[in-house]
Formats: structure tokens, C-alpha cells, sequence
């Protein structure tokens, strides 16, 4: 066989490929259009989110090599609301976002709320508190149950309703503030084994409570009488509850 044959198709296998390699480099992959997202936040140092994913920065800071496009920025930080907002991303800019961070604090205030220090009381004159949904509940052997807190026969006092009825009441605890004035915006302590199981009814303080569900008031007494024969002791009270477990901001 005659050798200059052998090399024809080599030759044409070469030009295809020299081919190919000419059509490659006239024709180069064009890269992705990208932009980039400059994000600060009041107050600073919140996690920056992009399209679900933690981009890893806190604000304020820049995410790069954004693809062109809608996109979904979230700011997360701690005793704040999640704050979600779309922006559009164009080629080669630089979108700039300021958000203000929402609190994420939720008080409820309830009473002023009167109640009895009678020993068994009736629908009509309850002793204790529940504080979470802010009424007024009888401390009978029947209505116990869902009691935080009571207005004590002994000593004039207010109490957890922990103790009451073989020892299955809710347990409440108590620390004395600096103040007279409920809504100073003053939080709460931490709970420790320091907090007390009751407080005198004439405290003119506020109060902070802890509460089973771990929930901690702000209560000041408001008002009292009472205590004549067949007149039993009263007190109103006032408190803010934070719906909240575990948080101490008032």
C-alpha cells in the first residue's frame, strides 16, 4: 500500500481539529452579566441572606458577581424582625440598599385588675392572676390550675401560686425594681435562684415576675383596700407581659 494514502486521512483529522480549535477561539464562552448589592442596615451587623442563602456578611457589606435580575435580599439580627426586600441587579452596577430594622418586642399591658385576698374565693371576688392572658382567676381547688400568681390571706402578700394544692401550681418569681414608673422602658433582670416567691402589697416598686412558661412581667400594684371584717383585703394591679419567652425588654 502506498504510504502517501496512510496520511490522507490523517491529514484530514488534523484540519478538522485545527478547524475546531479556529472556531473555539473566535467564538469564546461569554461570561454570565453580573452585578452587585450593597447592603447597610440600622442597626448594623445584620446577616445578609441572598435568594434563601446566607451570603455569610453581616451589614454593612457588598455581595459581588450577582447574576443580572431579580433578587430577594433578607436582613436577620437578633430581637429584630427578618426584613425581606426584591432588587432588581443590572450588569456592571451597583444596586445600593438602607433598611431600618423593626424590633421585634411584643408587650401587651393588662388591668388595671382587682384582686382578693379571701382563702376561697368565688367567681366573684378570684384571688389570683394569670398573667399571660391578663385575667383574673379563682385559686379553688377546681380553677388553680393555670394560676401565676395570687394575693395571700397570710401576710398581705403576693405570691406564686406555686405551693398551692399539694405543690402543682404554676411557679412564679419576683425581683423588686428602682422605680415607680411601669413603663421607664427599664428591662428585666436575668432570673436566678435570687428572685424571691412573693412580694409585700405595700410595694410602691414595680415588680419583675418569671413566670412558668418563661415569660417575664413588669407589675406594680396600683391601688388597695379592704381588710374590715367581712370586707376582705384588695388590690389592683397593672402589668406588662412580654410575649416573648426568655425576653427581658420592657
Amino acid at each position: 500500500m502506498n504510504k502517501k494514502y496512510v496520511f490522507i486521512p490523517i491529514l484530514m483529522l488534523l484540519g478538522l481539529f485545527l478547524a475546531s480549535c479556529t472556531s473555539t477561539s473566535n467564538n469564546p464562552v461569554t461570561p454570565a452579566a453580573v452585578g452587585s448589592i450593597f447592603v447597610s442596615s440600622t442597626p448594623a451587623s445584620a446577616q445578609i441572606w441572598l435568594d434563601g442563602a446566607n451570603t455569610g456578611k453581616f451589614t454593612p457589606d457588598s455581595v459581588t458577581n450577582v447574576n443580572v435580575g431579580s433578587h430577594t435580599v433578607m436582613l436577620k439580627l437578633t430581637n429584630y424582625l427578618n426584613d425581606s426586600v426584591t432588587v432588581n441587579v443590572q450588569e456592571g452596577l451597583q444596586t445600593t440598599l438602607n433598611r431600618t430594622l423593626v424590633s421585634d418586642k411584643s408587650i401587651t399591658t393588662y388591668g388595671p385588675i382587682k384582686i382578693w385576698e379571701s382563702a376561697d374565693p368565688s367567681a366573684s371576688d378570684p384571688s389570683g392572676i394569670v398573667l399571660k392572658s391578663g385575667q383574673a382567676a379563682s385559686i379553688g381547688i377546681s380553677t388553680y390550675g393555670p394560676v401565676d400568681i395570687y394575693y395571700s390571706s397570710t401576710g398581705f402578700v403576693v405570691a406564686t401560686a406555686f405551693g398551692l394544692h399539694n405543690n402543682t401550681g404554676r411557679k412564679t418569681s419576683f425581683s423588686v425594681g428602682s422605680s415607680l414608673n411601669l413603663t421607664d422602658g427599664v428591662s428585666s433582670p436575668l432570673a436566678t435562684n435570687s428572685w424571691v416567691t412573693e412580694v409585700l402589697d405595700t410595694q410602691a416598686n414595680y415588680f419583675f415576675l418569671f413566670d412558668a412558661d418563661s415569660h417575664y412581667s413588669k407589675m406594680i400594684i396600683t391601688g388597695n383596700g379592704g381588710g374590715t371584717p367581712g370586707n376582705p383585703a384588695w388590690i389592683t394591679v397593672q402589668w406588662l407581659y412580654n410575649n416573648k419567652a426568655n425576653d427581658t425588654r420592657f
